[in-house]
């Protein structure tokens, strides 16, 4: 039974750790296309929302929880200028530009209007992929984990649990806490 409830806690602690560590980032893109490559680079390590206008990207955002934002420029409904700026008033939620636009003042204008970064199209996907990562570990690094996402994590199991604040296994007739 302690080798079954060993195995099982090492299970759980997987699943806790890609639980916590996966970030939910919106794709506001019009291009079904570059959707799914976007989609398609990143939902194994992170959840990804799709938007495939400006209004709906804002409405998506404003369900909240949202680590990162991959924003196309060009869009139907609200460009990406005014989604920007939507997303400013409220959150710092890092926003890298996606642009097919090579010019060089426009692009400085998004960065002083409140983009972390920008990516020209066509692009490189590991390059996405590492100023994704990038912009996600400065994030971090800024704010300590959102409160709500470390309120009663707690992973069930059959009859096994999985308290993350505590650091505790408890089945019906034992419980274990674990190092932290």
């Amino acid at each position: 039974a302690f080798l079954c409830l060993e195995i099982l806690t090492k299970h759980v602690i997987i699943v806790l750790e890609r639980i916590m560590f996966m970030a939910k980032i919106l794709v506001i893109e019009d291009n079904n296309e570059i959707q799914e490559i976007l989609r398609t680079l990143l939902t194994e390590e992170h959840e990804v929302i799709q938007a495939f206008s400006g209004t709906e990207g804002i409405m998506q955002f404003d369900k909240g929880g949202i680590d990162l934002v991959l924003l196309d420029i060009m869009l139907p409904g609200k460009n990406g200028d005014q989604v920007l700026q939507a997303i400013r008033q409220t959150s710092q939620t890092p926003v890298i530009m996606l642009t097919a636009l090579s010019d060089k003042k426009l692009i400085s204008q998004y960065l002083l209007d409140g983009a972390n970064d920008y990516i020209v199209k066509p692009f490189d996907l590991n390059e996405v992929f590492a100023r994704v990562t990038v912009q996600l570990r400065q994030s971090a690094e800024k704010q300590p984990m959102e409160k709500e996402k470390n309120e009663n994590l707690t992973q069930n199991l059959k009859n096994i649990q999985f308290d993350a604040d505590s650091f505790e296994i408890s089945s019906t007739t034992e419980t274990i806490r674990l190092a932290k």
